[in-house]
Formats: structure tokens, C-alpha cells, sequence
């Protein structure tokens, strides 16, 4: 089963993106901060990162900047995951090491269409999600 680490420091846009991912065959991971995906990617390995743009400890965009640096061949999908992210800003995120953009809130249309651009969609099921979420908050 693939595996999925999000990170939202809203509480709301996370379980939100849970479900769908859940609903799409992922186990999934739920951290609050760019702290705690810098430990939960040190403590996992996962298949896909939904990684906030904004959030109050650590920008996404530096989170995902210090994975790539530390981890420059790491298989792992990193996909933004912004309300606010304009055309330009676009390529600011790419060049971050993003591989996609999903603008919130995302429905399971949009989330789906991200997981075929990655290679991620032949695990979807449409059945009420498994429960196999993980939460963790910062400290």
C-alpha cells in the first residue's frame, strides 16, 4: 500500500486531504509542521509528501528545500499544497523541488488528476477509506 506523509497546520485541510488520499488506497500520515515532516520523513520513507506552503514554524517551500538537499535521490513524490499559489509562483515551487501543485481546497477530482500525473492512480478505490492514519503534532 502506498504511503503518504501530509503536512497542514489547519486541522481541517488536513483531514480533508485524508480522506481523499485514504479513498485512493494510501496509508497516510498527519503532521502540523515543517518540523515534524523533517522527522517524519528521518523516522519513513513515504511515496508522496503534501507538503503546506504556509505554515507558521517553516515555510513548505523550505521544507521541501532541505529534503532535496539532504536527500537529493529520495524517490518520494513532494507535492505543494497552497491556497494562494499564483501562475508565477509556480516556478518558484518547481525550482524548490516540488513536483506538482494542488491549490486547496482540493476536491477528489483535483486529487486524483495529481496522482495520475505522478504514477500514483491505479491504487484507487471507491469504498469508505481504511482507517490507517497516523497523527502527529508538533511539540
Amino acid at each position: 500500500m502506498p504511503t503518504a506523509l501530509i503536512v497542514d497546520d489547519n486541522a481541517i485541510n488536513a483531514e480533508l486531504a485524508n480522506v481523499h488520499l485514504r479513498r485512493s488506497g494510501f496509508t497516510t500520515r498527519i503532521v502540523n509542521s515543517g518540523a515534524a515532516a523533517l522527522t517524519a520523513m528521518q523516522e519513513s520513507t513515504f511515496d508522496l509528501v503534501l507538503l503546506d506552503i504556509s505554515m507558521p514554524d517553516m515555510s513548505g517551500i523550505a521544507v521541501c528545500e532541505t529534503i532535496r538537499s539532504s536527500a537529493p535521490a529520495l524517490p518520494t513524490r513532494i507535492v505543494a499544497y497552497t491556497a494562494h499559489a499564483m501562475r508565477d509562483e509556480h516556478k518558484v515551487l518547481y525550482a524548490a523541488g516540488f513536483h506538482d501543485i494542488l491549490i486547496k481546497p482540493v476536491d477528489r477530482r483535483a486529487t486524483l488528476a495529481m496522482l495520475e500525473r505522478q504514477g500514483m492512480g491505479a491504487q484507487s478505490t471507491h469504498g469508505p477509506p481504511p482507517m490507517s492514519t497516523e497523527r502527529a503534532t508538533s511539540g
